[in-house]
């Protein structure tokens, strides 16, 4: 069969794979803290490029007997070393120490952080030479990891693990870019369900060939282009409107905002006299400080006035004042106490209550005192 030749990027080799696990049973202060983690599931997982996929654990080869343990994947970062690994259980479960070497390095960060609850996750990276994956068509099966996996599927059957990283959300974004560096050339062995065997080309730097969509991929990305740029221009036609509509609305009523601030009467009349809103505005303020001022002489005046009624009020009738006068003067006090005693307010309070409520009394009061 003639070999097959795909691009596939290098990030389609890192998995995230399960849960960290680090004690400090060694004590604090300590040169090393143990660190066990589940380095892959014997189950199958979705892959975001290998769709249901499944590691052979007997196939898995260790280049050494000590895996170095990085931060991320970034080879800058090694904190630690992991030398045992156990498929008993149908997990690859590895265990090993994180080497701290200073007070604040990351290997320090993380025994600290992971004792005070954080969660960590591992991720391994099993790019290398002598990758073999077996493709199981849909409707066919194979056997792995002692038990029954029905296609579609991929088994990858034979793989060098080559790293294992500590992450705080599995393989990160970053994982393409830091696995990228070095341009080597990896060459992955493909068998379908039939037993033919097809050789695969896999750059771990720029994509030598990409894989060429589909013509429904093609008219899929086409369409979703098509939407997200008809989205954009409605709503920028759609704001161009609505500030069409408040100029529109501002030119129809545009003495609105002066009826609203000081009222029809005087809002208007500024509006039509050509004053601007910060005149108007000035002008609205001197009259209630005018009004102001009016009303606290008005008042003023009436407590002088109710004042001096109170003293007739309370004085003997003279003789020399007319009969009636003295009469209505005389009910007038009566009145006002009488007003006091009921509500509880004060004189000048009760005296203009008693004006309101009784006008020929407040009259013949009022003439009495001129």
């Amino acid at each position: 069969m003639k070999p097959l030749v795909k691009s596939i990027p290098t990030s389609a080799l890192s998995f995230s794979v399960g849960e960290v696990v680090i004690d400090n049973r060694n004590g604090e202060g300590a040169k090393s803290a143990p660190v066990t983690l589940k380095a892959r599931s014997g189950q199958p997982i979705e892959h975001w490029y290998w769709g249901k996929v499944v590691h052979d654990l007997s196939g898995m080869r260790l280049s050494k007997p000590r895996i170095a343990v990085d931060y991320n994947h970034n080879a800058d970062e090694v904190i630690g070393y992991l030398n045992r690994f156990d498929i008993t259980s149908g997990d690859l479960v590895a265990s090993g120490a994180l080497v701290p070497y200073k007070g604040d390095d990351r290997a320090t960060e993380i025994i600290f952080k992971a004792q005070q609850g954080v969660p960590y996750e591992a991720s391994i990276f099993f790019g290398g030479d002598g990758i073999v994956v077996e493709e199981i068509a849909e409707g066919h099966i194979t056997q792995v990891n002692g038990y029954t996996l029905s296609g579609p599927a991929a088994v990858i059957r034979e793989w060098p693990l080559r790293g294992v990283a500590i992450t705080p959300y599995g393989a990160d974004a970053n994982t393409e870019t830091r696995l990228a560096e070095g341009g080597e050339s990896r060459v992955v062995t493909f068998i379908n369900n039939k037993g033919e065997e097809m050789e695969t080309a896999l750059s771990e730097g720029e994509a030598v060939a990409p894989v060429e969509a589909t013509a429904e991929e093609v008219a899929q990305k086409e369409a979703d282009e098509k939407a997200a740029e008809q989205e954009k221009a409605d709503a920028e036609a759609f704001a161009v409107e609505a500030e069409k509509l408040k100029a529109a609305q501002l030119a129809v009523k545009p003495g609105q905002k002066f009826i609203d601030a000081f009222g029809r009467e005087k809002g208007g009349a500024w509006f039509a006299e050509g004053l601007t809103f910060e005149d108007a505005e000035r002008a609205f303020t001197a009259e209630i400080k005018a009004d102001n001022s009016a009303m606290k002489l008005k008042i003023d005046e009436l407590e002088k006035r109710l004042a001096a009624f109170a003293k007739i009020g309370s004085d003997p009738v003279s003789q020399e004042q007319p009969a009636a006068a003295s009469a209505a003067t005389k009910t007038f006090a009566q009145l006002v106490a009488a007003k006091m005693a009921a509500t509880g307010c004060k004189r000048a309070e009760a005296m203009r209550v008693v004006a309101k409520e009784n006008p020929a009394a407040w009259e013949a009061t009022k003439n009495r005192v001129k």
